[in-house]
């Protein structure tokens, strides 16, 4: 994928590690926090359609997503199921969300393309909608704006939960290297 993580925040820093990925058009007029709204979603794939979700995805989903206001945070694999395609959305607030998501849902673009997308699909509904723990948490994308679509990959990294970063601190250092 073209996008990795770029940098977090203190609430998102909790629960996950790593690089982030930026965002263009909203990072270059937004201040260091994004997101005081995120969704975390988790979509169950048919088998071998990662790849082509993926390309759809990064090709025609995320600059209208930031044109609409929603802040594409970063796509993920789960290295337990390759048939799942992670992804975090921010917002700055509820209201934020609901205009953001009208827009892009409503928009002749998603409607042109959401028969290929779905199709893609066996589950969608694995969604969490994460609001910071603290009143001053959010998540800081340190502005950094998101290579273009099409650009050179950046290096892959990972990125664990915080349950799945404990469990491997207190694993054997041999089950590290999976």
């Amino acid at each position: 994928m073209k996008r990795a993580m770029r940098g977090i925040g203190p609430v998102a820093a909790a629960m996950l590690a790593g690089a982030a990925a930026a965002t263009p058009a909203a990072a270059a007029d937004a201040t260091d926090s994004c997101c005081t709204v995120v969704e975390l979603r988790q979509y169950a794939l048919h088998p071998q359609r990662f790849e082509p979700f993926a390309q759809l995805f990064e090709r025609e989903f995320i600059e209208p997503q930031e044109a609409a206001g929603i802040t594409v945070i970063g796509q993920f694999r789960n290295l337990d199921d390759p048939d799942r395609f992670v992804w975090l959305r921010g917002f700055s607030d509820m209201a934020s969300r609901a205009r953001g998501l009208g827009t892009f849902y409503d928009s002749a673009l998603w409607k042109s393309l959401r028969d290929e997308a779905n199709a893609s699909f066996t589950d969608t509904d694995n969604v969490l909608l994460l609001r910071p723990a603290s009143g001053t948490g959010s998540i800081d994308l340190l502005g950094l704006p998101r290579k273009p679509a099409g650009t050179a990959a950046d290096p892959p990294g990972l990125i664990l939960s915080a349950a799945q970063a404990a469990a491997q601190r207190r694993a054997p250092r041999e089950s590290w290297k999976r």
